[in-house]
């Protein structure tokens, strides 16, 4: 889900330099020297852009140039907090359950020492 999520980010990042509604010829595309690029390498960039965005690295190599990307650029940010704070809560949510369930489990033993005995 995290690879689809990059993609589509991605795609949503390339799509707004490509289809500027402002027609401004300083994009994301131009200012990180792609211009004359293919669509690959062009691609890839906006993959790595998209993952050390999602995951708040933001090396800062790939930057907005112009106020439409700009404002692209913090709705995407945006939804990679939301998603990335879903996926740590429902990782805290997860390991308080275990421990809840591991110490539920240890309550159980100390009252009840024999229960794993193996007694005829």
């Amino acid at each position: 889900m995290v690879f689809f999520l990059i993609h589509l980010i991605a795609c949503v990042w390339v799509t707004v330099a490509v289809l500027n509604p402002f027609d401004d010829p300083d994009t994301w595309i131009s200012g990180s020297g792609l211009s004359d690029s293919g669509d690959v390498q062009v691609y890839i960039a906006s993959i790595y852009w998209a993952a050390v965005s999602i995951y708040t690295v933001g090396y800062g190599d790939i930057t907005s140039k112009n106020n439409f990307e700009f404002a692209c650029n913090i709705v995407i940010l945006f939804i990679g907090i939301t998603i990335y704070t879903y996926i740590f809560s429902q990782l805290s949510a997860l390991f308080s359950s275990i421990s809840l369930k591991d110490s539920e489990s240890k309550v159980i033993i100390k009252r009840n020492p024999n229960i794993y005995s193996h007694e005829s």
